[in-house]
């Protein structure tokens, strides 16, 4: 899993979408979300469009 932080929540929302769109489960978190597994360029293309930045989780961490 990887946790993208955003500036705004909208960005967040925006980024969420794509994500959704391209067939990966998110969960939001306010200004944040969780992806499990995002290919490399999705991620890469959120991550520059939204202005987001990356906090890995390991396999324990528990975002609920």
């Amino acid at each position: 899993m990887i946790k993208l932080e955003f500036l705004t929540e909208c960005d967040t929302q925006h980024g969420a979408y794509y994500l959704q769109d391209r067939g990966y489960s998110v969960k939001l978190m306010g200004k944040a979300l969780v992806v499990d597994k995002p290919d490399p360029a999705d991620l890469a293309l959120v991550m520059t469009t939204y202005r987001a930045f990356t906090v890995d989780l390991a396999e324990d961490d528990a975002c609920a």
